[in-house]
């Protein structure tokens, strides 16, 4: 089975050569949806150089805010300062 660094570098490779890649559930048929969210988080970091920031997720911070749930998500550092 292949690992979170191995799916997000053979990503991170392909976006690079501009060359599509066949679905990993080809060759891993058991890949689990929490190694592809660890890979995409690899993925991630590596687009922002390892820098994400946060985002409002306790209750009462939830609730300041007029929110009624969390989002989920990736959000980049460079996407708030920028």
């Amino acid at each position: 089975m292949m690992d979170p660094r191995q799916v997000a570098d053979a990503l991170i490779s392909a976006e690079r050569e501009r060359k599509p890649i066949r679905p990993f559930s080809d060759a891993s048929p058991f890949l689990d949806a929490g190694r592809a969210y660890q890979a995409q988080q690899l993925f991630v970091e590596d687009h922002l150089n390892g820098v994400l920031a946060g985002g409002l997720t306790a209750p009462a911070a939830l609730c300041r805010g007029g929110a009624v749930s969390a989002e989920f998500g990736q959000l980049g550092s460079v996407e708030v300062c920028g």
